[in-house]
């Protein structure tokens, strides 16, 4: 068994960034391919074809992100006259490559063990949808011969699952992939299971696509079919997660770093919440959520108070407040929150601690509670933050708060841990515990979920029950986390919502038996986080002369991205009635983007300047737009280089 990889022509064409930019690569590609076919070298159509489908894919995220203004921008070029031109390029091979990539259908073949080596590349040729992105799209495979992992590879695909369960064929493939460009791409797994927690992670450029591939060509054996249809179920799971993810990244990045840079001297003076681990082994934990069910156990949650620990997320203060409930600990990790209406009227004076992300409103960590720690919204996209303060931590799981509250009890040691009103659904107009505020885009979303009843999950007293995508996302990330609890520690976890959803790996039991069961109710034990234990548990451990050598690197970095970007600037002007001048133009920009590369604070701080200007349709399609468009975003780029510097220059350490 052995991967052949075969050199492969070169395509200069960057990836599109704009709808003008795709059209004409696609017209290209097409056009390629039908020159090819009239000479009847196969080689050369699958090279084009193949090339196209990347170009292709683009279309289906441009549509999915509903441009409005596509026409109006295009008014402001002559790319009008182009497009027509490649639409009717388009027009007249699409027939062609159409009938080219469907030539499968015409072979009588009906098993893989019939294919000839030639085979394989015009099985691929239909698997593989012409809208597929080689680079970020997925394929599944359940299938024992290597040459179609081969060819896959060979014509550039980059993201696989493979199915084995025999661990020794496993090791020998692992051993195969090992010099494989992308080979850490390739995910050898021993049972389907695996697969949505693995594809959930791909949230940099997550797959719009998939493809699952077994032993058999055509599936007639039912059990069999009704395999297949489940492990496309996982990966279908797997690439929504990814989608969600990115999206709420995507929605929140420049936000992040201004309020991480808002946070940072709070992040100094206050302990990461990692000082904690293991610091409440005889200790159990109530999480606290708002969904709907909290009203038929606040009454009991309020007789078990110095019993157990009580973490609420900031969204069940509201509910609390009403009935004189005063958590614990509160943790809140959303970056974008109204202030007023989570925590006005709350009395944060009495709170123990009061756990805050580290990128999230500022003037949260204002708030008077008796002590503060933090933690990472986000340990990807928050990477930059462990950069400069040299702390590293994935406490927070996933993208939910009570998920993170969760992981945190877990690491803290806590015996036994108890989930109260984490529905995780809703019934008609009733999404929280009592008048919980919710935000009116919270409100539209329940909403749209409630009409369309698409998303369902197993219900807590059996059946289904009705929830949103976001929902269920965290439902699948309780179910990974409390599998995870169970494989490394004798933690007993129970669900005492009384409702909502069923959440595998937690038992199900009222809040009433889970005190009788695991809590000492009685004048003679208190769960008491006094002052001494807190302040003995949360000593800070930054160090102050590595972060201050830190924040001084990435200053030098901004600066010397600064210069290049200036230098580039410069010459995107002069090569406007100098061509000569493009050549170091381009020469720059590999420098920059270089650089750029080396520091997720930067790539996250530059996403928004530099999308919005590349996938801006106003740019005429030839030299002078393309260095006009250069110029515009350099020009963005410096404004936000120069705002970052200016506020991380301002920390004092």
């Amino acid at each position: 068994m052995n991967i052949q990889l075969k050199a492969t022509k070169s395509f200069n064409e960057p990836r599109p960034t704009n709808f003008v930019e795709a059209t004409i690569q696609m017209a290209k590609c097409y056009e390629g391919a039908l020159e090819a076919g009239v000479k009847g070298t196969d080689d050369d159509i699958r090279f084009w074809v193949d090339k196209s489908r990347t170009v292709k894919s683009f279309f289906k995220k441009y549509q999915e992100s509903k441009k409005t203004d596509l026409l109006e921008d295009l008014e402001m070029t002559n790319s009008k006259q182009v497009l027509v031109e490649s639409l009717s390029v388009l027009k007249c091979a699409e027939p062609f490559v159409l009938q080219w990539v469907n030539r499968f259908t015409e072979l009588s073949i009906s098993e893989f063990n019939d294919f000839h080596d030639f085979h394989w590349d015009i099985f691929v040729d239909f698997i593989v949808p012409l809208t597929w992105d080689w680079a970020g799209d997925v394929f599944v495979i359940q299938h024992e011969n290597i040459a179609l992992i081969n060819r896959l590879i060979d014509r550039g695909q980059v993201r696989m699952v493979i199915i084995e369960s025999d661990e020794k064929k496993r090791d020998i493939l692992r051993d195969e992939f090992s010099d494989v460009e992308n080979g850490d791409h390739i995910h050898l797994i021993k049972s389907k299971d695996e697969i949505s927690k693995i594809i959930s992670t791909w949230v940099d450029n997550p797959p719009y696509l998939s493809r699952v591939i077994s032993s058999d060509i055509f599936l007639h054996d039912l059990e069999k079919k009704e395999e297949l249809h489940a492990i496309q179920e996982l990966v279908r799971e797997g690439m929504v997660n990814a989608l969600t993810f990115d999206n709420t990244i995507k929605s929140h990045d420049m936000v992040w770093i201004k309020n991480g840079l808002g946070n940072f001297v709070d992040l100094l003076n206050h302990p990461h919440v990692a000082n904690l681990r293991g610091k409440f082994e005889d200790f159990s934990a109530i999480i606290v959520s708002p969904g709907p069910s909290l009203e038929k156990n606040i009454k009991e949650l309020k007789r078990v108070k110095g019993s157990s620990i009580i973490i609420a997320v900031s969204h069940s203060l509201e509910y609390l407040s009403a009935h004189k409930i005063v958590p614990d600990i509160v943790l809140h990790v959303d970056p974008n929150v109204n202030i007023q209406k989570y925590f006005e009227n709350f009395d944060m004076e009495k709170v123990e601690l009061l756990i805050l992300s580290a990128t999230t409103a500022p003037k949260l960590f204002d708030l008077p509670s008796k002590h503060k720690a933090w933690i990472y919204a986000n340990a990807y996209f928050d990477n930059w933050l462990m950069e400069i303060n040299n702390i590293e931590d994935y406490t927070l799981y996933g993208s939910c708060v009570s998920v993170a509250a969760l992981k945190m009890a877990y690491t803290w040691g806590c015996k036994s841990i108890a989930l109260v009103g984490q529905d995780l659904s809703f019934g008609d107009k009733k999404y929280y515990a009592g008048d919980s505020f919710a935000p009116e885009h919270v409100i539209e979303a329940f909403e749209e979920s409630s009409k369309a009843k698409f998303y369902k999950l197993p219900g807590y007293y059996g059946g289904k029950v009705v929830t949103k995508n976001d929902y269920r996302v965290y439902h699948g990330q309780f179910e990974q986390l409390a599998e995870d609890i169970k494989e490394y520690s004798d933690i007993e976890l129970y669900n005492c919502t009384e409702g909502g959803a069923n959440i595998e790996g937690f038992e199900n039991i009222t809040l009433s038996k889970f005190v009788a069961k695991e809590l000492k109710v009685s004048k003679n034990f208190t769960c008491d986080l006094s002052p001494s234990e807190i302040i003995a548990s949360l000593d800070q451990v930054i160090e102050l002369p590595k972060v201050r050598n830190n924040i001084i690197k990435t200053i030098r970095l901004i600066n010397t991205i600064e210069k290049l970007m200036n230098s580039a600037l410069k010459k995107t002007e002069s090569a406007m009635n100098h061509p000569s001048n493009e050549l170091t133009i381009h020469g720059i920009q590999k420098k920059i983007a270089s650089k750029i590369k080396t520091s997720m604070f930067l790539k996250m701080a530059l996403q928004d300047a530099l999308s919005d200007l590349a996938e801006s349709e106003k740019y005429e399609n030839n030299r002078h737009g393309y260095i006009k468009k250069s110029n515009e975003m350099y020009k963005a780029c410096l404004d936000v280089l120069r705002e970052l510097k200016g506020k991380i220059s301002k920390i004092k350490c």
